[in-house]
């Protein structure tokens, strides 16, 4: 069994795949979505507008099921770059970055936010628990008859409305997924701000 010469293994480590792979990151001071444009087994180049600075620890979620614990080397213009603490494959850990982004699995956000569910002649206020570009995890204020499969109406303070199919649902918790993915700068920007600015709207029993 021959090894793998030390010149090809370098090429190997330096080899450089642009991509368009949303993902998560987790700091010091909170987590928020990224955009990977640039990735290699060392490490990779992200877009974000979450502060980071040289030499802070970050993880990178790429889906739900894997995840990088890595550096920040440099940052400007909301951009920056992180060496992993280890090498990685590229081709195993972003083997679905050729896939339309509704495809893969999104990182989901442990967030609080509120708003309004509609399903035909029923609504109630609804409290956001989680969300990610192709759904969102919901506590509902009253009662609703619901049923995988249904499509309701959601509006979000802060985020906008959306059509989304019910995926399951009991009394008091259901998850929803979009019918169309958010925009990922506009899902970043809501919870950068705070995610859904405490819902006024639903607290005072307002449709927004």
């Amino acid at each position: 069994m021959s090894s793998m010469p030390h010149s090809d293994s370098r090429r190997r480590d330096e080899r450089h795949v642009t991509t368009f792979k949303v993902a998560r990151i987790c700091g010091a001071q909170g987590e928020a979505l990224c955009i990977i444009r640039n990735f290699s087994a060392r490490g990779a180049r992200i877009e974000t507008n979450f502060p980071v600075d040289p030499g802070e620890r970050l993880e990178l979620q790429f889906q739900s099921d894997a995840s990088m614990a890595s550096t920040v080397r440099w940052s400007a213009d909301g951009r920056a770059g992180v060496e992993f603490d280890a090498p990685v494959d590229p081709a195993d850990l972003l083997g679905g970055a050729a896939e339309p982004l509704h495809r893969s699995r999104p990182p989901r956000f442990n967030v609080r936010g509120g708003g309004w569910l509609i399903a035909a002649d029923d609504q109630s206020r609804v409290f956001v628990e989680n969300i990610s570009l192709a759904g969102v995890g919901l506590g509902l204020a009253e009662p609703m008859r619901l049923s995988a499969g249904d499509v309701v109406e959601l509006a979000l303070e802060g985020l906008g409305r959306f059509t989304a199919t019910v995926r399951w649902a009991t009394s008091e918790r259901l998850r929803l997924k979009f019918c169309s993915p958010v925009y990922f700068r506009r899902l970043a920007a809501w919870l950068g701000a705070g995610a859904a600015h405490s819902s006024r709207a639903a607290s005072h029993g307002m449709m927004p």
